[in-house]
């Protein structure tokens, strides 16, 4: 408990480590493209690894807030006297936009080796791949959507849009299902990530649902954000 307490009050020491473990995956892969250890076929290592990380990234940011709502559920029954602390976890809360973004990095540089490696930048090449590959179509308006997230990340943007901030990050959800699609339409026989993707995200979009039809599973503070003290 003591541990939870602490990384409430010293947060940016949290945030820190956060960003230094979510970057570690970009790291070892920028190794290895140095050290030419991408195996037998460089293009679709690439595009594997910034894929699975680019939705790891995004699964645990739409994870924070049902975690803290299941925690708070469990302290309810537990009646432990730090539950709402526990449950909480603002320094997880605070540090959600950065997860956010790691997920918008690694989604962009899935999509720049896309282009660079597979179309060389051609205009016409991409069309004509949208045209024939459904899953393209899917994973461009996704990081579309991605990229419009975090733009209007940062708190001035926050303040100045007020309500519509949080209106226009509900678009996650959407992002979300987006990234299911892709990963759904693109797999190959025989891989097993992307049920795995689905079976989350599906949990994860059904726990919005069922909070938002069943009152006494809301929370009066339960907007997303920093939980009050």
């Amino acid at each position: 408990m003591q541990l939870f307490r602490w990384f409430n009050s010293h947060g940016h020491w949290f945030r820190l480590l956060v960003f230094i473990t979510s970057g570690l995956p970009a790291l070892v892969l920028l190794w290895n493209i140095l050290r030419h250890q991408l195996g037998y076929n460089p293009f679709e290592t690439l595009m594997a690894r910034t894929g699975f990380w680019s939705m790891v990234f995004l699964i645990i940011t739409l994870a924070i807030t049902p975690l803290r709502r299941w925690l708070s559920f469990l302290c309810k029954i537990l009646h432990r006297r730090y539950g709402k602390r526990l449950a909480d976890w603002n320094f997880l809360i605070r540090s959600r936009r950065m997860l956010g973004l790691y997920s918008l990095f690694y989604l962009s540089w899935h999509a720049a080796i896309y282009l660079h490696l597979e179309l060389n930048w051609q205009g016409q090449w991409l069309w004509q791949d949208l045209q024939e590959r459904p899953f393209l179509v899917a994973g461009l308006a996704g990081w579309c959507l991605s990229l419009l997230l975090g733009v209007t990340s940062p708190m001035v943007l926050r303040r100045k849009l007020g309500k519509r901030w949080r209106q226009l990050h509900r678009a996650m959800y959407a992002l979300s299902i987006l990234a299911v699609i892709h990963v759904l339409l693109e797999a190959k026989l025989g891989e097993r990530e992307a049920p795995v993707y689905a079976a989350l995200v599906g949990v994860l979009l059904m726990h919005r649902v069922l909070v938002n039809s069943i009152k006494r599973w809301q929370r009066s503070d339960d907007n997303g954000l920093e939980a009050k003290r």
